[in-house]
C-alpha cells in the first residue's frame, strides 16, 4: 500500500522571523496596547514597515526573539502545532474511509455575515471617528445631559442609543482593530456541525453510516442498529435525535448517502459534473442528434391506425437535428415512437439534405436496432467476432449502407444530447398554445383540459366525433411543421456558437446547398427484419408453428440459451419467408444470443441414432456445467463464512437431551406383533356375504 498522501500549507515559523501586531497577538495573546508600550521602552525590538493601517498610523513590526521568554515559548509552541496540524496526512487507515471534509472556515463569508459587519460598523463609526473631528459630535448629550466630550463618553452614547452594552461595544472595536470589517462579523464555532459523542466514538460512525446506508433505509433503524451496538460494547447510546443530527450533517456527504441508497442514476443526475461540448469544430450537417418526445397535447386520432379511431392521444414526436445550427433535418409523428419512425425521420432527411457522417442517438432499444451493423464511432475496425455474428445477415441496415457511423449518448445522461432543450423549446412554444395543453403532469393538468377531455368523451358516446372540441391529430402535425420551417428554423439563436444567427443561417453558411449529395433511395427500402417476442423452451423457440435452436456443436449460443431459461427473447426473421430456415435470438435489450436454425423433426429409425447421440452429449454438458456452477457457488460462500439458517437456528435454540418433557402425544393401541392372532378387517365381499345369507335365513 502507497503511503498515505499529506498536506502542508505553511512551513514553520522561525524564531528569528519578524511578526505583525496582528501575528504576534494572535500566537501570544498580548494585547496591541502592551506591544506599543513594551516597544516605547525599548523592552522589545520593533521596527516600522512604511505602511499605514486602517487608522492611518504607521504599522510596526516585532522581532519574534525579542518577546519575552515565557510568550516567546507559546508563539514557538502555537507555530510548531500549527505545522504539525497541517502536515498531518488527509487519511489514514483507522478512519473511515469517506471523502476527505475540509477544516471549518473561521472566516466569515456570505451576505448575511456582511451584512451582520456592516450593521455593526454603523456602531462603531462615530466613536472611531470621535478624535478626528470631535466638535462635530459637540452637540451630542447623554441621558444624564452631560455633553459628549472625549471617545469613552462617545462609545456610551452609542451604547445608549443602540441599545448595545457598553462591554459588547468595545469588544466589537477591539475586533475592529485586530481584523478589520470583517472581524466583526461572528466567527463560526470550531465545533459547528459536529457531534460530541460520535467525536468520542469514531467507531459508531461505521455502525451508523453502514446501517443506514442502504436502499430505503430508515434513520430509526440505523439507530437501533447502533443501540445493539452500545449494548454489546458496553457504551450508553445517544439520544435518537443525536443520531438523526449526524446523520443529516457533512459526516455523511450528501452524494455518498445518494449513491448508496439511491443508485448510480441518481449520482449521475444530482452530483456528478458533466462536460460541455463545443460546436464551432463540427462542420453543418456532419453530427446528426435524434431523439423521440411526447407532445402535451391531447388531440383525436384521425389518421392513426396504431389507436383506435378518434380516441383521445397524445403524438408521439421523433425528430433529427443538425449538432451545429439546430436545424430540424428528418422528423415525423406517430402514436408510439419504434425504429420505424426513426428510419422514416431519418429518411425524410437524407432526401432533402443528404446523409450526415455520424448519428447521435440514444441507448433505447428501437435506436440500438436502427445502429445494427452500423460501425461504432469509437471502434471503426469490427472485431472477428462480431463479424461472425453479423455476416449471415443479409441486410446489415441503413446506416451501415450509407456509411453512417453512430454514436450512442451516455445512459440517463439528457445533458449529454442538446436536443433534450430543442424538445423543451417545442413544448414552450408550440404545446402551450393550443387548447388542450396537459402539462406533461397529470396533477397539474389545466381545469379547461379536463373540460375538453370530457366534451371530447361526451361527443364520441353521442356518435358525433366531429363535434369533439379536441384539435385533429393531423392538424397538429400540419402545426408543427410550420412551425418547425417557418419560424424556429428562421429565428435568431442564443445558443452557444450561433451567434444570434438562425438555424438556417448556421447551416447553409456551412454547408451551401450545391456542395450536398443526395444518396440512391434504394437502399431504404428495407431497413429491418420483423421481430417477435418468443418465451424460450428448453433452448429453443417456436415460431410460425415451426421450433428454432442453435446448430449442432455451436456451444456458445447453446449455453446462451440454457442460461436464459424460459425467460421471454426476440427473434429477428425474414418475414417475407413463410417458415424462415434460420433466424437470430436476443435479449430484449438487443445483445445476441444465437443464431438459431429450424429444427428437423426426426424419423423412428437408425438414420436418427446420430442425433439423438448429438442431443445427449449436449444435454449432458449442459448439466455438467449447470451442476459446476452450483457447486463452485456453494464453496465460495463457505468460504465467506456463510452459514445456513438451519445452523443458525440450531445454536440459537440449543436443545437440551432430554426432550421427552416437551413431547406431547396422544397415547394409542399397541400393535399386535408379527405371529400373533391378527384377524383382518373383512373386506366388502365378506360383508356382501353375510348380509345375503342373513337375508336368505
Amino acid at each position: 500500500m502507497s503511503a498515505a498522501p499529506k498536506l502542508y500549507l505553511v512551513p514553520q515559523a522561525a524564531a528569528h522571523e519578524w511578526l505583525t501586531a496582528e501575528e504576534a497577538i494572535a500566537r501570544t495573546g498580548l494585547t496591541d496596547r502592551w506591544l506599543r508600550e513594551q516597544a516605547r521602552h525599548g523592552s522589545i525590538i520593533s521596527r516600522a514597515t512604511g505602511r499605514t493601517g486602517r487608522n492611518g498610523k504607521p504599522l510596526r513590526e516585532y522581532l519574534a526573539s525579542s518577546l519575552p521568554a515565557s510568550e516567546r515559548r507559546v508563539a514557538e509552541a502555537c507555530s510548531n502545532a500549527a505545522s504539525a496540524m497541517r502536515s498531518l496526512p488527509l487519511f489514514t487507515d483507522s478512519q473511515v474511509a469517506l471523502p476527505a471534509k475540509a477544516a471549518p472556515d473561521t472566516l466569515p463569508v456570505g451576505a448575511a455575515a456582511q451584512r451582520q459587519a456592516e450593521e455593526r460598523w454603523a456602531v462603531l463609526q462615530p466613536i472611531v471617528d470621535f478624535d478626528k473631528d470631535p466638535l462635530r459630535y459637540a452637540a451630542l448629550r447623554l441621558k444624564d445631559g452631560s455633553q459628549v466630550t472625549s471617545q469613552t463618553r462617545m462609545l456610551e452614547y452609542q451604547a445608549e442609543i443602540s441599545g448595545v452594552y457598553s462591554r459588547t461595544l468595545k469588544r466589537w472595536l477591539k475586533r475592529w482593530r485586530d481584523g478589520g470589517l470583517a472581524a466583526l462579523a461572528d466567527r463560526n464555532r470550531q465545533d459547528k456541525g459536529l457531534s460530541r459523542w460520535f467525536e468520542e466514538h469514531p467507531e459508531a460512525k461505521d455502525v451508523t453510516a453502514a446501517a443506514y446506508l442502504q436502499p430505503e433505509q430508515s434513520k430509526i433503524a440505523a439507530y437501533e442498529a447502533l443501540q445493539r451496538w452500545c449494548s454489546r460494547a458496553g457504551i450508553l447510546a445517544p439520544h435518537y435525535s443525536t443520531v438523526r443530527r449526524w446523520l443529516d450533517s457533512d459526516d455523511l456527504p450528501e452524494p455518498v448517502v445518494t449513491l448508496a441508497r439511491e443508485g448510480e442514476r441518481a449520482l449521475k443526475e444530482r452530483h456528478l459534473p458533466f462536460l460541455r461540448k463545443a460546436y464551432t469544430d463540427i462542420a453543418p450537417n456532419q453530427i446528426w442528434v435524434s431523439d423521440h418526445m411526447i407532445h402535451d397535447v391531447l388531440v383525436r386520432n384521425d389518421c392513426f391506425e396504431g389507436a383506435a379511431p378518434n380516441a383521445a392521444i397524445r403524438l408521439r414526436f421523433t425528430a433529427m437535428i443538425d449538432y451545429r445550427s439546430r436545424k430540424p433535418m428528418g422528423y415525423c409523428w406517430t402514436v408510439e415512437g419504434s425504429s420505424r419512425s426513426i428510419a422514416l425521420a431519418l429518411r425524410r432527411g437524407i432526401e432533402r439534405y443528404g446523409a450526415p457522417s455520424t448519428l447521435y442517438v440514444d441507448n433505447g432499444k428501437d435506436y440500438k436496432r436502427v445502429a445494427r451493423g452500423a460501425a461504432p464511432v469509437w471502434k471503426r475496425v469490427a472485431s472477428e467476432q462480431f463479424v461472425a455474428d453479423v455476416a449471415w445477415v443479409e441486410s446489415l441496415g441503413v446506416l451501415s449502407r450509407l456509411g453512417i457511423e453512430v454514436q450512442h449518448c451516455l445512459k440517463y445522461h439528457p445533458q449529454s444530447k442538446h436536443i433534450e432543450r430543442f424538445f423543451r423549446t417545442l413544448h414552450m412554444r408550440l404545446d402551450r398554445v393550443i387548447a388542450g395543453y396537459t402539462t406533461g403532469n397529470a396533477y397539474r393538468r389545466p381545469g379547461a383540459t379536463n373540460a375538453l377531455a370530457v366534451a371530447h368523451q361526451r361527443a364520441i358516446k353521442s356518435g358525433h366525433a366531429e363535434a369533439s372540441p379536441l384539435l385533429r391529430a393531423s392538424e397538429l402535425i400540419q402545426l408543427g411543421t410550420a412551425w418547425l420551417e417557418t419560424e424556429y428554423s428562421v429565428a435568431p439563436h442564443r445558443g452557444r456558437g450561433m451567434d444570434g444567427r438562425s438555424p438556417n443561417e448556421v447551416y447553409d453558411g456551412g454547408y451551401p446547398v450545391e456542395s450536398r449529395h443526395i444518396p440512391d433511395l434504394s437502399n431504404l427500402d428495407h431497413l429491418f427484419w420483423a421481430r417477435a417476442q418468443r418465451k424460450l423452451d428448453s433452448g429453443n423457440i417456436r415460431l410460425a408453428n415451426e421450433f428454432y435452436g442453435p446448430a449442432v456443436g455451436d456451444e456458445v449460443g447453446s449455453a446462451n440459451l440454457f442460461t436464459h431459461g424460459s425467460n421471454d427473447v426476440f427473434v429477428h426473421y425474414d418475414e417475407n419467408e413463410i417458415a424462415p430456415e434460420t433466424a437470430i435470438v436476443t435479449d430484449l435489450d438487443g445483445r445476441v444470443l444465437a443464431r438459431v436454425h429450424r429444427v428437423q423433426l426426426q424419423p423412428h429409425s437408425a438414420a436418427a441414432q446420430p442425433y439423438i447421440a448429438a442431443s445427449m452429449a449436449e444435454r449432458m454438458r449442459l448439466k455438467k456445467a449447470a451442476r459446476e456452477t452450483v457447486r463452485t457457488i456453494r464453496k465460495r460462500a463457505d468460504q465467506a463464512g456463510y452459514v445456513p439458517a438451519i445452523d443458525v437456528l440450531r445454536e440459537r435454540t440449543q436443545l437440551p437431551a432430554a426432550t421427552q418433557q416437551h413431547i406431547n402425544d396422544r397415547p394409542t393401541a399397541r400393535k399386535p406383533k408379527a405371529g400373533q392372532n391378527t384377524v383382518a378387517p373383512p373386506s366388502a365381499v365378506d360383508i356382501a356375504t353375510d348380509f345375503l345369507e342373513a337375508l336368505s335365513e
